[in-house]
């Protein structure tokens, strides 16, 4: 059994469930929101500072745990992000229990700042484990992201129908997911406690010139990019282009994403006439090929490398948004076509999260993914606010439009990017 924890699969599996724990405790209370404030008294048009108040918390979450990682070691990881989970612990009671508007804020608040134990220490510790099995990279981080369009896919309804038996019901299930959540993230063995494969070195006598070239970079940690090498170092992180890029590419698809997100059932309502059940079942169309395109991007990252698969998943991702675009009636096969090729190509997109690791030097890669946990907090702030106020100023077309644009502008940046040698 010891042998099992200590296997880099099992970090996977620990760190993927992690991600869907934190998006079904995030999303389960979604559709119960709108029926807690009834019962407080207060007005609806509070869901959406419920909802925002999340995205303020990932963003202080994710200089906490930046900071955090600056000012101790790699190994501290693992009670880090037991830390963090007791406090979604704590923001799950508060939020089960909180008779004001005030408090549920707060403990949204504490959401946004607990999954950081998991998008930014999680995906390091990821990216330690395989920073030198390259070729394997993309895999792992495809199954990790699974996790989290899996809570999407799941979290609403199960919180819909919990809260129809009881109040307490989405809670106690949230409950008991974090304490599998909790044995997992006890039981993860430290990066440095993995076994790594023996590497043959050849033995002889070393000259002085070896000696001193060892002496001298004994402590040296280079990222070795096609045509760039980087020394470790908060100044030099600063300025690899890379990082930047991979960064502007996430902030640009987080913004694509989530600006349809509160537009698409008002859209559905007003061509096919649904109700919240049959949007619903529409949404899986999206939800299920976002985890089959994360997937096969992963296995396309490792084989065919990082930019290859993001101008895949880019170029792709315009086009299903310029379809999506093109004015109605359409029939529901249509729809839910253009919803499965959005899917598809926005998962394929998600191996953006292999990509950060790859251009920066590992003591700095928890650094790397706090600065990408930050944009994809942005793009889940900014993007329904301007989706839904463009929405209602010029309608449909040109709201996706707005969207299809902006992934086709940013598409060539991908090319800027340099191939990473495995």
């Amino acid at each position: 059994m010891s042998t099992l924890f200590r296997r880099k699969e099992f970090a996977v599996a620990v760190v993927s469930f992690a991600t869907f724990v934190d998006t079904v405790v995030y999303s389960i209370i979604i559709p119960t929101i709108p029926f807690i404030l009834d019962d407080l008294g207060a007005d609806r048009s509070l869901v959406g500072v419920l909802l925002g108040i999340y995205g303020l918390g990932v963003i202080v979450g994710s200089v906490l745990f930046g900071y955090l990682s600056l000012t101790s070691s790699r190994s501290s990881r693992k009670k880090q992000m037991i830390f963090a989970l007791l406090l979604l612990v704590a923001a799950t009671v508060l939020f089960s229990v909180g008779n004001s508007v005030a408090l549920l804020g707060f403990a949204r608040f504490l959401q946004g700042v607990a999954v950081n134990g998991t998008w930014v220490l999680g995906l390091a510790l990821i990216a330690d484990l395989y920073r030198e099995h390259q070729n394997q990279a993309g895999k792992a981080m495809s199954i990790v992201m699974a996790g989290y369009s899996t809570g999407q896919l799941v979290g609403p309804p199960i919180g819909g129908v919990l809260y129809s038996y009881s109040h307490y019901a989405p809670f106690i299930f949230c409950a008991a997911v974090v304490l599998v959540d909790l044995f997992g993230r006890l039981m993860v063995v430290e990066p440095e406690s993995i076994a790594q494969p023996e590497v043959a070195v050849e033995s002889g006598p070393k000259n002085e010139t070896q000696e001193t070239g060892d002496a001298e970079n004994k402590d040296a940690i280079v990222v070795e990019v096609e045509g760039i090498k980087k020394p470790s170092g908060i100044r030099q992180l600063l300025t690899i282009k890379p990082m930047w890029i991979i960064l502007f590419l996430n902030t640009i698809i987080s913004i694509s994403q989530y600006g349809i997100e509160p537009t698409l059932p008002l859209k559905l309502n007003e061509e096919y006439g649904w109700d919240s059940s049959h949007i619903g079942l529409m949404y899986i169309a999206l939800i299920i090929p976002l985890i089959i395109g994360g997937l096969l991007g992963g296995a396309s990252a490792d084989k065919y490398g990082i930019r290859t698969t993001l101008a895949l998943g880019f170029g792709t991702s315009s086009i299903a948004f310029y379809i999506l675009a093109i004015p109605g009636p359409h029939h529901v096969a249509w729809t839910a076509f253009t919803l499965v090729l959005l899917g598809l190509s926005i998962g394929y997109a998600t191996v953006l999260t292999i990509g950060i690791s790859s251009y920066v030097p590992p003591e700095y890669v928890t650094i790397a993914y706090s600065l990408m946990t930050i944009v994809f907090a942005i793009g889940l702030l900014v993007g329904p606010i301007a989706g839904a106020f463009i929405y209602q100023a010029i309608g449909w077309t040109w709201h996706v439009l707005i969207f299809a644009i902006a992934m086709t502008l940013a598409t060539p940046f991908v090319f800027m990017l340099p191939p990473v040698q495995k």
